[in-house]
């Protein structure tokens, strides 16, 4: 009786109706209004300007080639898989290239990917659970200040969620299809089969050999890649992300690693309140109630504490193998993959990222993105599982995480790990480049504006103009005024005031600057100066 009344309820989950079409036109809406009223204007920076808006240009100027082989910087796409920057391509042969075209395909997948995320949380524990997970999925300060960017992103969100989705349903092939979709988006997303075979292989006496050569197909994609890039462009891979130890191994390097990767995933943002509870109820149930209320309290106050993040994640972690390898836990395929995901995501990149870049530089929480609204529906499905007072915390749960996007956290080279960290310093960018624009004289930029004030397609100003930089040793200024901008520390910027202090040390005395403007968002601001030519002023 049992077993007919949960088939019974699989099946009612498994239809479509009203909450569903409601939840899916409400987020439609969301979405369609963040893309008009916030990100279609946001300008592009980073790797959307340095590889993504270069390949998708030069894709789209010649004939739409489905493997770039542009000579500029970044016109191969970095050495990524370039298909996403192809059907970027395509929408700029369409609409045009403008920086709300660069936003829309972004704006579409951030759609699928919180629909996806929905959906799965529905099918696990029913709507209330499908509808916190998609709100805090749209609510995570993660997800608002990348998912929306002109980069594949939301896209490998949102191939890995539906993947799951057909997982769950033990539709293998689409599993695996979409799979290969977000492969082809982003490399990372190759995690997901390791886990689906990982799990396979736990479950080895159910071992179905047919179904592991399936969850493979997905690292055909690099593979074909790699063929493809050498008769095209003449090399597998690009060198400069050739795999390459370029400082010896050390334990404090790989735990700074885990510490940044693993911390900000299971910790940030108040990720630690469900986390910890949900492990502890995990534990209560496998071993007992005393031992489980510890180890939630434990976890509870490691997190709270702001620190000690690798002593968070090792707990959690030995927790989590005590009770499948020892306790002989019984544990569903979907809890399983749902668990493994975000953890090997993890410990993948702690490792990856070691051997092939050192530099903090390269280290993006971007790269964990696919994994995360597996994260959240893992963390959420324990709790509504539970006790409904259980419920109650992924309440506050959501509602603090989104409270965060209005803080503003600097983080080594990445500034941007929330929304009003990543708006902040592009809108003041933006705004300072129309106000050098509209003085109609020559610009002196200092920082990452020297480039993106050129060209109107980045969204920093209304009209292509000469910018000249302010630390160029080449730079010579003729007898006339000048506006300089001196703009926002930006992830991985220089310090431009440094800049404009060795700038004007060196003006000669003809020369006298006046501070016209300073455009401030929240902690960002930049300095606007009008440099004016006066032969009369003496020293």
């Amino acid at each position: 009786m049992h077993n007919r009344n949960m088939a019974g309820l699989d099946r009612r989950r498994m239809k479509t109706d009203r909450t569903d079409i409601l939840f899916y036109g409400l987020t439609l809406l969301t979405v369609s209004l963040l893309y008009l009223f916030l990100y279609s204007d946001l300008p592009i920076y980073g790797d959307a300007w340095g590889y993504g808006y270069s390949c998708a240009n030069w894709i789209a100027d010649n004939g739409l080639q489905l493997i770039p082989s542009g000579t500029g910087r970044g016109e191969t796409a970095g050495g990524h898989v370039a298909f996403y920057f192809w059907m970027w391509a395509a929408a700029m042969r369409v609409f045009g290239h403008t920086v709300r075209i660069a936003h829309l395909l972004p704006a579409v997948f951030s759609f699928l990917a919180i629909a996806g995320t929905y959906r799965l949380g529905r099918e696990l524990a029913g709507k209330a659970m499908g509808i916190a997970c998609g709100i805090a999925l749209l609510g995570s300060p993660l997800f608002l200040s990348q998912a929306f960017r002109p980069l594949p992103i939301a896209a490998v969100m949102a191939a890995s969620v539906w993947s799951l989705f057909f997982y769950r349903r033990s539709k293998y092939f689409m599993a695996s299809l979409l799979c290969v979709f977000a492969v082809m988006m982003r490399e990372q997303a190759l995690v997901l089969p390791v886990t689906y075979i990982a799990v396979e292989i736990y479950f080895f006496r159910q071992l179905r050999w047919r179904r592991i050569l399936l969850f493979a197909a997905p690292f055909l994609v690099p593979v074909i890649h790699g063929i493809s890039n050498y008769f095209v462009n003449g090399f597998i891979f690009l060198p400069i992300n050739m795999p390459g130890i370029d400082q010896s191994f050390s334990i404090g390097l790989f735990l700074e690693r885990m510490k940044f990767f693993a911390g900000y995933f299971l910790i940030s943002h108040f990720r630690w309140i469900p986390v910890s509870v949900s492990a502890g109820i995990l534990f209560a149930r496998s071993v007992n109630r005393k031992t489980g209320l510890i180890l939630g309290f434990i976890l509870l106050a490691i997190g709270a504490s702001g620190g000690l993040q690798n002593y968070f994640t090792a707990i959690l972690l030995l927790s989590l193998l005590y009770q499948v390898c020892f306790r002989k836990t019984s544990v569903g395929r979907m809890a399983l993959v749902l668990g493994l995901f975000p953890l090997l995501m993890v410990l993948f990149f702690t490792v990856i990222v070691f051997v092939t870049a050192t530099d903090m530089e390269f280290m993006f929480f971007r790269y964990l993105a696919a994994a995360f609204p597996a994260l959240i529906i893992g963390i959420l499905w324990t709790l509504f599982k539970s006790n409904r007072k259980f419920m109650l915390i992924s309440i506050v749960f959501i509602a603090a995480t989104a409270a965060t996007n209005f803080l503003v956290k600097f983080q080594p080279f990445y500034s941007d790990s929330t929304l009003a960290g990543y708006a902040g310093p592009l809108l003041v960018m933006r705004d300072a480049g129309i106000w050098a624009q509209e003085q109609n004289l020559t610009v002196i930029a200092a920082g990452g504006a020297v480039q993106r004030f050129s060209n109107p397609e980045f969204g920093y100003t209304d009209s292509s103009q000469a910018v000249f930089n302010i630390n160029s040793e080449l730079l010579l200024l003729e007898q006339k005024n000048y506006t300089i901008v001196v703009p926002p520390l930006l992830p991985w910027g220089d310090d431009s005031e440094a800049a404009m202090r060795r700038f004007t040390e060196n003006l000669s005395n003809e020369y006298r600057l006046e501070l016209s403007r300073i455009i401030t968002r929240g902690p960002f601001y930049a300095s606007c100066y009008i440099l004016h030519w006066d032969p009369q002023i003496q020293e």
